[in-house]
C-alpha cells in the first residue's frame, strides 16, 4: 500500500507517515466493530418489536440517554442477553425481552463506559 502517489515526493509533497496510516486503519476497524454490535442490537429489536431500523435505533438511543449509559456497552449487553434468551427451542414472550430492555443498563459493565471515552 503506497502512502502517497509515486510522483508526490518529486512535487515537494511530504510522504504520509505510515504510522498515521496504521492509526487511521486501527480506528476505522474499531468504529466498524462498534457499529456492528449496534446493528445487531437494532436487528434484534426490529424482530422482537416489529419496528424499522430507525425506530430500533431511537429505542436504543432512548434507553442509553434515559439511563446515562453509553450506547455501545448497552448494545453489547442487550445482544448478549437476547442471545441467551433465544437459545432455547421456544422463544420467550415479548414481555420477557421488554423487561430485559428496560433493565439492561443495570447489568452493563460500567468500566466499558470509561474505556470507550476518549
Amino acid at each position: 500500500m503506497h502512502s502517497v502517489p509515486p510522483d508526490s515526493a518529486a512535487n515537494g509533497d511530504p510522504p504520509l507517515d505510515l504510522d498515521v496510516e496504521g492509526l487511521i486503519a486501527e480506528r476505522l476497524t474499531g468504529i466498524t466493530e462498534q457499529r456492528a454490535v449496534i446493528e445487531q442490537a437494532k436487528g434484534m429489536l426490529m424482530l422482537i418489536h416489529d419496528i424499522d431500523a430507525d425506530q430500533a435505533f431511537e429505542l436504543l438511543k432512548w434507553r442509553s440517554q434515559d439511563t446515562n449509559t453509553k450506547l455501545r456497552p448497552l448494545a453489547e449487553q442487550l445482544v448478549a442477553e437476547f442471545r441467551q434468551l433465544s437459545g432455547n427451542a421456544l422463544l420467550p414472550s415479548k414481555e420477557v425481552f421488554e423487561r430485559r430492555l428496560m433493565t439492561i443498563h443495570q447489568r452493563v459493565d460500567k468500566s466499558k463506559d470509561l474505556a470507550t471515552e476518549g
